[in-house]
């Protein structure tokens, strides 16, 4: 009898088929890297880094009763301080024989790129993430429409509420207060977790980015506008809960502009390896020459920073 279960038998008769679409692992949604400000003075051949300066307020501020005609107008400083950016190689790598290359039914070369691309996108956003996370200033949720502030650079209380609309007002006032400088638009920027919106978004005052759909205005996963702020959803970096809380409050962090910077020698690219063994051994990398820094801290800059760290102990 001839039957499909022993090759000899029938089982060689057809092979497994293979679908033609080749499939591919689902990308995170990446911000951090894309709100770093380049530096445009800085680039290939200028050094391992680069020095920015920055500028604070006068010490002794304009008296606002006025001066008497006879008395000298008085004199003051304004400090002047220096930070850096120092570039790091960032890179990674997959190889491959000319054997699979000639055998495979998918141009393995093209497999190689998606992968590593997307690699490097989701690995430099983690990079930038980190630049950010230096922030001094904590914002900690601790009922539905009250929130605790710390400037140490840590959340001071465990959350008792998810965020809320009272939250996001207070992150805003506290923003305007501190003389944060808006991005364009007048606008701030909220880049969380998917969790740390929910709250906000059910509520009826949102305004949903299908309410001001506009593509030329639109960030990637961007839900909607409230008080001020443009809610941004990622899903790469960012943690729920934010520590060790049970309310369900996503991480999140609110800027303005001016916040965090990069100085990129080289931009993010993929290269071939150079063949060895005659030509067998095949290779493809990415690679990145880059670093990022924040601009304005809290305990460094008398008391600036341009931006509120959305968590929980």
């Amino acid at each position: 009898m001839q039957v499909w279960g022993t090759n000899a038998l029938g089982g060689f008769s057809a092979t497994t088929s293979l679908d033609s679409e080749l499939r591919q692992r689902a990308t995170a949604t990446t911000y951090f890297d894309q709100f770093a400000l380049g530096l445009p003075s800085y680039g290939k051949h200028r050094g391992q880094g680069i020095l920015f300066d920055k500028i604070g307020r006068v010490v002794t501020p304009l008296a606002t009763g006025g001066i008497g005609e006879l008395v000298d107008i008085p004199v003051t400083t304004f400090p002047w301080v220096q930070g850096s950016v120092v570039a790091t190689e960032y890179a990674n790598a997959i190889e491959w024989t000319e054997k699979l290359d000639s055998f495979s039914q998918f141009p393995i070369g093209d497999s190689v790129g998606l992968v590593l691309r997307q690699d490097q996108i989701e690995g430099l956003d983690k990079v930038a993430e980190a630049a950010f996370a230096l922030g001094r200033v904590y914002y900690t949720p601790t009922t539905a429409t009250t929130g605790t502030f710390s400037t140490t650079g840590a959340a001071a209380v465990v959350a008792g509420s998810a965020a809320t609309t009272s939250h996001a007002k207070d992150i805003m006032d506290y923003l305007r207060v501190n003389k944060v400088p808006p991005m364009a638009g007048g606008k701030y920027i909220w880049v969380g977790h998917v969790d740390s919106v929910r709250g906000i978004k059910d509520s009826n005052d949102f305004i949903s980015v299908h309410t001001y759909h506009d593509q030329d205005r639109l960030f990637d996963s961007e839900v909607g506008e409230y008080a001020g702020i443009r809610f941004l959803e990622e899903n790469n970096v960012l943690a729920s809960p934010a520590g060790t809380n049970t309310a369900g409050l996503g991480e999140a962090i609110i800027f303005g502009a001016d916040n965090v910077v990069k100085g990129v020698a080289v931009a993010p690219h993929l290269r071939y390896k150079i063949p060895t063994g005659y030509g067998r051994d095949r290779g493809e990398a990415s690679y990145a020459l880059l670093g990022y820094v924040m601009v304005w801290r809290f305990d460094t800059d008398l008391g600036e920073e341009h931006q509120v760290h959305l968590s929980s102990l």
